[in-house]
């Protein structure tokens, strides 16, 4: 796994600095986007979730803390998607089908379980991003 820099959390964490935020936008927008897609949010949609998704993480990075293990900052990320993906869901009454034909809940639940394989499907796509 390839972690984010801890350069450059330590900027956005310790003061306001737009060329930080610019880089953690570009770098991770696209994996939001890609992400929310292939789980059945549309793209129009997308583009909302991930805004919410990059708020939360604008609010809550002052609260967020290194634990110093690899991939801490992509898994708190991922529970920050979930979170939004179920507000976005919660919020229309929809409940969409997963994969499999599970509950979309229990869904969201394994990708935020950092063992199940769903999960270290995020963690590849983010490596390879």
């Amino acid at each position: 796994m390839l972690p984010t820099s801890h350069s450059l959390l330590d900027r956005l964490h310790t003061k306001a600095d737009p060329a930080a935020w610019r880089r953690l936008t570009d770098l991770y927008t696209p994996l939001i986007l890609g992400w929310l897609r292939k789980n059945g949010i549309r793209p129009d949609d997308a583009e909302d979730v991930s805004q919410e998704v990059l708020a939360v993480v604008v609010r809550r990075l002052p609260e967020f803390e290194h634990n110093q293990r690899a991939g801490a900052f992509r898994a708190w990320l991922r529970t920050i998607c979930v979170n939004c993906c179920r507000d976005f869901w919660k919020a229309r009454r929809l409940r969409p089908a997963a994969v499999g034909g599970s509950d979309f809940g229990s869904y969201l639940a394994q990708v935020a379980d950092p063992e199940h394989p769903l999960s270290r499907e995020w963690d590849r796509e983010h490596d390879l991003h």
